[in-house]
């Protein structure tokens, strides 16, 4: 049902606070979480957009990593993932996970243990039934593992089209701010672009 893809940076959160990943590994590791802290809990569609809900009524932006336990490169995102969550989560970012594979509750004690030794110390939800994991990546329009999905802060998605030049913030504004015909002056550009010039000859 869904194709493999290879692991892109995604450019996430600032009410829109952008981040990314470059490196294969974070700078830093996060430590285990015990699995007695972790819960994978199944829900409906209606349930994983009230999930994602009572977190914009917070004031948090939403990063949902959208992934299943057999995805080799799902699994390597991840700690990115987690980074993202322990340097944004403080500034308002709230992280999640949604497993698309409603079998991954058939291994539910295997996906635990892969969340603890990474660090995973958020919540995470995996699709009730086929027909859940349907709704939701018919609604959101998911065609391949890993993905992600970034709401800001009023609960609106934040869609970045994939042959885009632009992350997630200057979407937001895109969607948010309407663009006038007005054109600025040619010699205000050039000037503009001057300025930006300059330091780079310094």
């Amino acid at each position: 049902m869904f194709a493999v893809r290879r692991f892109v940076c995604a450019a996430v959160f600032a009410a829109a606070l952008a981040a990314g990943c470059g490196a294969d590994e974070p700078a830093a590791k996060a430590p285990p979480v015990p699995v007695s802290d972790l819960q994978l809990t199944p829900v409906s569609l209606d349930q994983f957009e009230a999930a994602v809900a009572a977190e914009t009524k917070k004031g948090n932006a939403v990063l949902v990593d959208v992934w299943f336990l057999g995805c080799g490169p799902c699994k390597k995102k991840f700690p990115h993932v987690v980074e993202l969550h322990r340097t944004h989560g403080p500034k308002g970012l709230a992280v999640m996970s949604y497993s698309i594979m409603a079998d991954d509750l058939k291994e539910k004690d295997k996906v635990l243990a892969f969340l603890s030794k990474v660090g995973a110390g958020f919540p995470h939800y995996v699709a009730a039934s086929d027909a859940e994991s349907e709704k939701v990546t018919g609604k959101y329009k998911l065609d391949a593992t890993p993905a992600t999905l970034l709401f800001d802060r009023a609960g609106k998605r934040i869609e970045v089209p994939d042959d885009a030049y632009w992350g997630a913030q200057t979407q937001r504004s895109i969607g948010n701010f309407p663009i006038g015909t007005d054109r600025m002056p040619v010699p205000l550009v050039r000037a503009l672009g001057l300025v930006k010039q300059s330091p780079a000859r310094v």
